[in-house]
């Protein structure tokens, strides 16, 4: 007798189901006999005279792939919950993978950082499975999701650059420190709520996480023999000096790289912005030709031509520090280099004539460091705090002053600038400052240019 293809694949699956029945027999402790039958699809338990059905003939792509976790799970020995716990867990996945969430990202002033894409199935590794006897599903992974976040996120932010202090030394009647380099303040973002907020968002599917950068500063670490005390930043000054002369240009980094930066102020001691120069602002010392203020009107070329950018940003630091100022002098002629981050905030210096100084009243010594970032001139001012703080209002002109602001009696004219300063030291009444700046005169536009700001230290005046 022939037979068919067909009868003689049935006829090997009998022998091989009845095969795996032998081998499947084992005496229960009830010392009733268990027989499993079990083939790629489908399997079942004899117990006593009963057949139960333990899986369920697959039907779906996910049941089919939970049938075959059972079985793999099974033939090594682990522990493994029923096939249809393995399908939700499986169901669960497959949501994960379906789920994108967009993390936006912004710098302290609310500009945008950083937008990125989070998604399981960008990063498959956060998805781990859970699996036990009785349970199975998908967690995410903490730990993984914070490598990531380091990777696309932490490593683009500009941190803080911490310094050393390593000793202190005389250049001229100035009182310098050594330090590792310069102190600038950075950025950071917390990281533990934002592995929380974007865990958050892919487990309940929501579509976006906003997250902000907050601003951190540098640590000084003092390294030297001397005690100095704490060093934290009190206040920032800054000016811009673009579309200025390369020769110009030279001028106002010299005087923040070379002269002011790394002066140290003792406790009570006057801070001079001319001994910072060290010398005649000559040729001879090194300064560029650039044009300066003779006469209050005219522009003439001389050695250092610049200069003054960085004393008016060392002022604007110092008048944020709330520090007593004892000499300053505005420009005679209004210079639009000082618009930006305080219009009317400068202060003219010439050595032998015109200096810019001011008192260190805080009790302990401050640190000013000063460098150009592109075209911004910086001064940053470093101290143990004193409880201090400053409060400025302002630009006043003609136009925008209040009927009661009063200049040593007067309205403001056509020609100046003001400004109110407010020191609110602890335990004492608040002291109230006017800035004046007096120019020979004051373009028109300037006036319609600005709205009355309030700022406080320890933070820099903004345009």
């Amino acid at each position: 007798m022939r037979y068919s293809r067909k009868q003689y694949l049935s006829s090997y699956a009998t022998l091989l189901l009845l095969l795996l029945v032998s081998l499947s027999i084992s005496k229960s402790g009830t010392g009733s006999v268990d027989l499993v039958i079990r083939n790629t699809q489908t399997a079942y338990v004899l117990h006593g005279s009963a057949w139960e059905r333990q899986i369920k003939q697959p039907t779906t792509m996910i049941s089919r792939i939970a049938t075959r976790l059972f079985v793999r799970l099974r033939k090594k020995g682990i522990p493994s919950p029923s096939v249809d716990v393995l399908s939700s867990a499986i169901e669960q996945r497959q949501e994960y993978l379906r789920r994108h969430t967009l993390v936006s990202i912004t710098h302290p002033d609310g500009t945008e950082f950083l937008d990125w894409e989070a998604s399981i199935h960008k990063y498959p590794q956060w998805l781990k499975p859970s699996i036990s006897l009785l349970h199975a599903r998908f967690i995410l992974d903490d730990d993984e999701i914070r490598k990531t976040i380091m990777l696309e996120v932490d490593s683009k932010i500009v941190k803080p650059s911490n310094i050393s202090i390593e000793g202190t030394g005389n250049e001229g009647n100035v009182l310098k420190v050594n330090t590792s380099g310069l102190a600038k303040k950075g950025e950071e973002i917390d990281i533990d709520a934002l592995v929380d907020n974007v865990k958050f968002a892919l487990e309940s599917g929501s579509e976006i996480v906003l997250a902000s950068l907050y601003n951190s500063d540098p640590i000084i670490d003092n390294i030297g023999d001397e005690n100095l005390g704490s060093f934290e930043l009190i206040a920032s000054g800054k000016s811009n000096f673009k579309g200025s002369t390369y020769n110009r240009s030279f001028n106002v980094r010299k005087a923040l790289r070379e002269h002011v930066n790394n002066t140290l102020v003792p406790p009570g001691a006057t801070f001079s912005f001319n001994d910072t120069l060290n010398g005649p602002v000559s040729l001879g010392n090194g300064w560029a030709m650039a044009k300066v203020i003779y006469n209050g009107n005219e522009l003439k070329p001389a050695p250092g031509g610049g200069i003054c950018q960085a004393s008016t940003t060392v002022y604007r630091a110092a008048v944020m520090a709330g520090l007593p100022i004892e000499d300053r002098r505005s420009h005679s002629m209004y210079v639009s280099y000082y618009k930006a981050y305080g219009v009317g905030i400068d202060a003219t210096i010439y050595p032998g004539t015109q200096d810019l100084s001011f008192v260190n009243d805080t009790g302990n010594y401050i640190l000013i460091q000063s460098y150009d970032d592109g075209y911004d001139a910086v001064v940053n001012i470093y101290g143990t705090p004193d409880g201090r703080t400053v409060e400025l209002e302002g630009p006043y002109f003609t136009t925008n002053s209040p009927t009661d602001l009063k200049v040593n009696g007067r309205h403001i004219m056509g020609n100046e600038i003001a400004w109110i300063q407010y020191v609110n030291r602890v335990n004492q009444e608040q002291e109230k400052n006017m800035i004046v700046s007096r120019y020979n005169a004051l373009p028109s536009y300037v006036k319609n240019q600005y709205e009355t700001l309030h700022a406080s230290g320890p933070v820099s005046l903004r345009d």
